[in-house]
């Protein structure tokens, strides 16, 4: 089982069965409580400061129109990040601009602290289907990749 998996089963299990009333659950916000909120929107941009011990910040825009941001905080805390924690930073990784999410957390001023997430869909990624990288300099080449912690 995926790290994904594990981290998004288990919030599910504990925060999506609140929200089985509340309506339309492929919406793009579904209120679980008055702290709990969950999201679904395509990612905008990514903003990894993990490894030189900052946050990452993932913009949306909703399916509503709206947009969020989405925080995942530091793993330089005490006590250490718990593990579900460093697992969810792994489905960070997989992420690109143009791929659609799940996201359940925390609102707060306008941002949601990320507790778990989902990739609905991955965009286009002209490279994987010939399972060759393009060349440095192509159209068709990907952004440089992010360091890992």
């Amino acid at each position: 089982m995926s790290a994904r998996m594990v981290v998004w089963a288990l919030l599910a299990s504990l925060l999506l069965p609140a929200a089985m009333g509340c309506g339309d659950h492929h919406g793009p916000t579904v209120p679980l409580d008055s702290d709990w909120i969950a999201v679904v929107g395509q990612v905008t941009s990514i903003d990894d400061g993990i490894p030189v011990d900052g946050d990452a910040r993932i913009d949306l825009a909703l399916d509503d129109g709206d947009t969020a941001t989405l925080v995942y905080g530091s793993w330089f805390t005490s006590p250490p990040p718990s593990q579900e924690h460093v697992e969810l930073y792994q489905v960070i990784l997989q992420l690109k601009a143009g791929d659609r999410v799940r996201a359940v957390g925390t609102r707060s001023n306008h941002v949601i602290t990320l507790k778990a997430l989902e990739i609905l869909e991955q965009a286009r990624r002209p490279w994987a289907a010939t399972g060759r990288l393009p060349r440095v300099g192509s159209s068709t080449s990907s952004p440089p990749a992010r360091a890992h912690p």
